[in-house]
């Protein structure tokens, strides 16, 4: 993570004077980091070992934010679920639900429509209920 940020700003500093309208800097940001972390998961995923756990990568951040053992199984699965997903459909999802964006920004970010967001979100949403064997 400490990388992707890094990455962002110097980006900032080569092209941040391309930004105009100092209210878009923080939309300039998001895009570019969401660019930056798509870029990185497709690269990783050539990389990603057959006997990865994500249970145990898992593990010490739910244990950490207090999480039950049920939570940190449900975690497990939404993250091993995630995984198998295009990276396009994760970051969507993730910008929806975990940071709460509105879709409409969520297709901001990630610069496309706002039906091919919406299409992104439902396909990683629908392989995390399929995980937790909810309908």
């Amino acid at each position: 993570m400490d990388d992707v940020v890094q990455e962002v700003f110097v980006a900032l500093l080569r092209f941040g004077e391309s930004v105009r309208d100092p209210g878009a800097l923080r939309g300039w940001l998001a895009t570019t980091t969401v660019r930056l972390c798509q870029r990185r998961m497709r690269s990783l995923a050539a990389l990603v070992r057959p006997w990865h756990n994500p249970e145990a990568d898992e593990g010490g951040a739910a244990q950490a934010r207090g999480a039950s053992a049920e939570d940190h199984v449900a975690l497990a699965r939404v993250h091993r679920a995630l995984a198998g997903v295009a990276p396009s459909a994760r970051v969507a999802w993730i910008l929806r639900y975990v940071e709460q964006e509105r879709m409409e920004d969520v297709a901001r970010i990630v610069g496309c429509s706002l039906t091919t967001a919406k299409r992104r979100v439902e396909v990683a949403q629908l392989a995390a209920k399929r995980a937790l064997g909810d309908g």
